[in-house]
């Protein structure tokens, strides 16, 4: 499902633009891992300063935000936080962790960050394809124990 997820999105299939409020995105992206959130008890923090308005398919923007925040509380351990932050047409997404990932294949297809992931390792490749559709940037950077993933619009 994940593999033709990217395809349509590599071949730009996804056509219906719209106007959408990077607030809202979020808000219900973590309503809808909110389950998975209590069961590892992690503390979702929220600061969101800036709330710009993007162009996207909706469907796309949400798979994207949802990804990255899916992603960030899979590999925080149990009652850590994880941090949203928006900021200057940034969307800031971090979480803690112990070491720095491998950045040159980060956004590969069936690049797994964990060998204990039951992922696809199509997440981070899906989120990257997304932003290349939208014109948009993903950075990742490690520090201070935080592994930050930057969208930039």
């Amino acid at each position: 499902k994940n593999l033709l997820l990217l395809a349509k999105v590599e071949n730009r299939q996804f056509q219906d633009v719209q106007e959408l409020y990077l607030f809202e995105i979020v808000e219900n992206s973590i309503t809808e891992i909110e389950d998975f959130i209590t069961d590892k008890n992690i503390e979702i923090k929220a600061e969101l300063s800036d709330n710009p308005k993007l162009k996207s398919n909706q469907a796309l923007a949400e798979i994207l935000i949802s990804n990255l925040l899916l992603n960030a509380v899979r590999y925080s351990e149990s009652g850590g936080a994880v941090t949203v932050k928006s900021t200057n047409n940034k969307l800031i997404i971090s979480n803690n962790g112990s070491q720095a990932l491998d950045k040159t294949a980060l956004f590969d297809r069936f690049k797994k960050i964990s060998s204990e992931s039951k992922g696809s390792g199509l997440g981070l490749a899906i989120v990257n394809e997304i932003c290349n559709n939208n014109g948009w940037q993903i950075e990742y950077e490690f520090e201070n124990n935080q592994h930050r993933f930057i969208l930039k619009f």
